[in-house]
């Protein structure tokens, strides 16, 4: 079993569903129990090497830079005059002392006193600006990276208003908005129109992710209405078809939502909130086929690659940095056939982009390349 779950079940950082995953690992094998043993053991060893300082550092530090500093007048060609104030109390009585030891280079008569006693030396300046270098090197991704968790921060607020939508119609309807199974309206953004028109669709709301930021700057166009869309869809203008063509592509914009499943009669159903709530229902749009070849693999392009954010049932929004998530660590893009289409059952979840339909119509299959 992953480590990480364990250490984590360890210190208690685990959600509720996946620390009952790891008790019930626990329970099954007698290999995971040892291993989780031997962290603990590790854990505890951790705790024991970490010993406080001795009481007598401070003093002996100090006793330590006394004694060097001893050495400083020779060294630097410095009167005795000049030294800290800890190494005159050190080696008294100064003043006596002082009156037979000749000035220094730098108290000669003639010189210019006014003058700064420090000069720049060159392995001063090559030190200086090998710090300057490491600082400049340092700060960009540090930066970078704040502003991609800010980003990440926003997309998720946004999810989370979606969800509010989402659970208001599900307490209307019993279940969440599907697409159906064939027709104008078998596609995953319908889910969108079908908001808009149960007068649930929250103005704050943009289907743009928040960290597409040349996207944001755009003005949001008006989306079509359910009534205008099913016709586009249903009528044979050609100029209406290209425009539901467009807008089946552009509905749900940079999220994809659930595409609903096969029960055992291998009918279409949705989700309702009745079901568990780590079952995800929305999140970040994958990658589609025709953007890169290896779609089927790749993580959603919305965070640069590094990976998406996913909405559950319940309302909670995490930033997954695979595929594979949800219920039982499936790919949560692709069904347990390896195609973008309906789940084979209630758990096998397909978050899939705007045009994608439940009966696969189109889709490239995974499986095999």
């Amino acid at each position: 079993m992953d480590e990480a779950d364990l250490i984590g079940f360890l210190l208690d950082l685990l959600e509720d569903e996946e620390r009952q995953a790891v008790e019930e690992k626990l329970a099954e094998s007698s290999a995971v129990q040892q291993q989780l043993d031997a962290l603990a053991h590790l854990m505890r060893l951790l705790s024991v090497l970490e010993d406080d300082p001795p009481p007598d550092l401070a003093a002996r530090t100090v006793e330590a830079l006394l004694v060097s500093a001893t050495t400083l007048p020779r060294a630097l060609n410095a009167s005795p005059r000049n030294l800290p104030l800890s190494v005159h109390l050190r080696n008294q009585p100064l003043p006596e002392e002082a009156d037979y030891l000749e000035p220094s280079e730098s108290l000669k008569p003639g010189r210019n006193y006014s003058a700064t006693r420090f000069t720049w030396r060159f392995v001063d300046i090559l030190v200086l600006g090998v710090l300057v270098l490491l600082i400049g090197a340092l700060i960009p991704p540090a930066v970078l990276q704040a502003r991609h968790w800010e980003r990440v921060l926003a997309c998720q607020n946004n999810l989370r208003r979606f969800h509010v939508c989402l659970h208001q119609y599900a307490q209307q309807n019993t279940y969440f908005p599907i697409a159906e199974e064939r027709g104008p309206l078998a596609h995953a953004g319908v889910f969108v129109l079908l908001l808009r028109h149960s007068g649930l669709w929250d103005h704050d709301l943009t289907v743009t992710c928040p960290a597409k930021i040349h996207a944001r700057s755009r003005p949001q166009e008006e989306l079509p209405t359910l009534r205008e869309f099913t016709q586009w869809g249903s009528c044979h203008d050609d100029d209406l078809r290209r425009k539901y063509e467009e807008w089946r592509y552009r509905l749900s914009g940079c999220y994809a939502y659930h595409l609903g499943y096969r029960d055992d009669r291998q009918q279409l159903c949705g989700l309702t909130l009745q079901d568990d709530d780590c079952l995800p229902i929305l999140g970040d749009r994958p990658t589609r086929p025709e953007e890169d070849p290896d779609w089927f693999a790749k993580n959603s392009p919305n965070h640069s690659g590094r990976g998406q954010n996913v909405l559950y049932v319940g309302g909670h929004v995490k930033f997954q940095r695979c595929r594979s998530c949800g219920h039982a660590r499936d790919d949560i893009y692709l069904n347990r056939q390896r195609q973008l289409a309906a789940g084979c059952d209630r758990y096998d979840v397909v978050l899939a982009p705007s045009e994608a339909s439940p009966t696969g119509q189109g889709a490239l299959l995974a499986q095999g390349r």
